[in-house]
């Protein structure tokens, strides 16, 4: 589901997909206030009250791949504003940062310079 007020109710644990990848897992609230995958932290901001009435939602910039069009490496690489040349060589593992566990090579350096928040 998109409906994040739905998941922040009736879960404990979520998972965020992007392209038929696990993106990012973990405790619902700890995803929801401290996303460290780039697409979790879009998704976030792209909710309505998270804007003031009248303004504009945020989008995540680009296009979602088509399955026979897959970039190489990370999948979210063409739209992420973190990219870097090893992102667009190789699918990166996910990482466990202390049960939260993401997809993304800048993941832990993001989260600890709070470019993510």
């Amino acid at each position: 589901t998109h409906d994040l007020a739905v998941v922040s109710q009736v879960t404990q644990q979520v998972i965020v997909m992007y392209a038929g990848r696990i993106a990012e897992k973990g405790a619902t609230r700890d995803v929801i206030q401290n996303p460290r995958h780039p697409y979790t932290h879009g998704l976030m901001h792209a909710l309505p009250q998270q804007n003031s009435a009248g303004k504009r939602l945020y989008q995540i910039p680009g296009s979602m791949p088509t399955l026979d069009a897959m970039p190489q490496g990370c999948s979210f690489n063409p739209r992420c504003e973190y990219v870097s040349d090893r992102c667009c060589l190789e699918v990166p593992d996910l990482q466990d940062l202390n049960g939260h566990l993401v997809r993304c090579y800048k993941a832990k350096e993001l989260r600890e310079n709070g470019s993510l928040t």
